[in-house]
């Protein structure tokens, strides 16, 4: 990690809008981007072709030791090199992109877009209280940090990932609203009513809150906007208005 590379953290519970500003922001300043909640889908992809139960995280674990190989670069994988792979042993690659995002390679195949499901979204959470899975995916998260600088989201990018961000940014918004943004977007996917989403962002957030390990909180040096009632340009230009303080530029 390259600890001179400038980085705004954008944390906050699920559908609050993190993903949406950070895509507008990167491409604004012509930075890189880290989802983290991408790298979570990514996992519990994994763990679900592994046809695994989360009630056993002793053996996710394992076989997350043994069987899965994580890589980081800006070229596709060389498909020839996955060829001989066989079951249970897993290959992930995480393609990184400036300004369009990471594309996922599982076994040299792109998986990107299946990582958006409902299905996949509702197992990241699980995945993520995962304690030895998110010791592995800090470093390769930190990797991401590279030249002319990084917009980080997820929810413990200011606390746990960059605590030193130059940037730390915390949004909030209503559940309620937040409901209505997932439900829209899964509006050609659709499985669930508003009422099963509402109550999923609600226990999704008790336990994101209430996680033994890197909880969702907000950073002590952290703005706070809260985006119920803002529009997605409106919340960039307030976090682009904090830039040149943050970074000492005029």
């Amino acid at each position: 990690m390259t600890n001179d590379v400038p980085v705004i953290a954008i944390d906050g519970p699920a559908a609050s809008g993190k993903g949406t500003i950070a895509i507008a922001l990167a491409e604004d300043l012509g930075w890189h981007r880290l989802d983290s909640g991408l790298l979570y889908r990514t996992v519990a992809y994994v763990i679900d072709q592994w046809n695994l139960d989360y009630s056993d995280p002793e053996t996710i674990q394992d076989h997350i030791r043994n069987f899965l190989s994580f890589s980081v670069g800006e070229n596709p994988p060389n498909a020839d090199s996955h060829k001989q792979i066989e079951f249970p042993k897993v290959s992930v690659h995480v393609q990184i992109q400036r300004l369009t995002g990471s594309k996922v390679w599982y076994n040299a195949q792109e998986i990107t877009p299946v990582l958006r499901s409902e299905h996949i979204s509702r197992l990241s959470s699980y995945a993520a209280r995962i304690p030895t899975l998110r010791n592995e995916l800090i470093p390769i998260q930190r990797e991401l940090r590279q030249p002319p600088g990084l917009v980080a989201e997820g929810r413990d990018m200011g606390t746990v990932l960059f605590p030193t961000a130059d940037l730390k940014i915390f949004l909030t918004a209503d559940v309620a609203v937040r409901a209505q943004r997932r439900f829209d977007q899964y509006a050609k996917d659709r499985k669930q009513t508003y009422e099963e989403i509402l109550e999923d962002l609600r226990e999704r957030d008790r336990q994101d809150m209430h996680r033994g390990i890197a909880p969702l909180k907000k950073a002590e040096d952290a703005i706070e906007i809260d985006c119920t009632y803002l529009s997605v340009k409106c919340v960039v230009e307030k976090v682009l208005q904090a830039v040149p303080a943050a970074l000492k530029v005029a």
